[in-house]
């Protein structure tokens, strides 16, 4: 150990120099490992408040229109793709706008979950299930609207495959 070769008895400055420098060392390391634990746990207080902000998002009483609209898209009801597509593209630009608000919170959600910014756990737990069976009623308008833009919905897919429910 360094502080063996010091001697204490000593009044040789350059002996308390040394020490002093050791516990000057050693306190800025302590601080450094305190700063970076205190780090890791905000960051991870931040990713669970951000998840559960997003749970708030979408049991909104505001939003139970839109899921109604989404869920009339997706269903097929015994009709085809193509005579739903049609009928789609016959609505409003509102009432579009309306049924996508669903699958674009999903997107959203997905590519905060795909980058680490929200909890996985939390997320898969509150988001996995829904957004799991709205990705299967979605599979055909989610094909036809990738016609345009291949980009389009590619985050909840890849969140779906990283929750292992694709």
């Amino acid at each position: 150990m360094v502080l063996a070769f010091i001697d204490f008895g000593s009044h040789d400055l350059d002996g308390w120099a040394s020490i002093s420098q050791l516990v000057v060392t050693g306190v800025a390391v302590f601080a450094l490992i305190g700063a970076i634990v205190q780090t890791i746990i905000t960051r991870s207080a931040h990713r669970q408040a951000l998840t559960y902000n997003y749970t708030a998002r979408f049991s909104d009483p505001e939003r139970i229109k839109h899921y109604a609209k989404t869920s009339e898209l997706f269903d097929l009801d015994g009709t085809d793709a193509d005579t739903r597509w049609a009928e789609y593209e016959s609505w409003s630009i509102e009432e579009q706008l309306d049924a996508l608000v669903f699958p674009n919170l999903f997107e959203e959600l997905a590519g905060m979950y795909n980058r680490g910014l929200i909890d996985k756990k939390i997320a898969k737990e509150f988001f996995g299930t829904p957004a799991s069976a709205v990705w299967e009623n979605a599979a055909w308008f989610v094909g036809r609207i990738r016609k345009s833009d291949a980009s389009y919905y590619t985050q909840w897919e890849t969140m779906l495959r990283k929750m292992d429910l694709l």
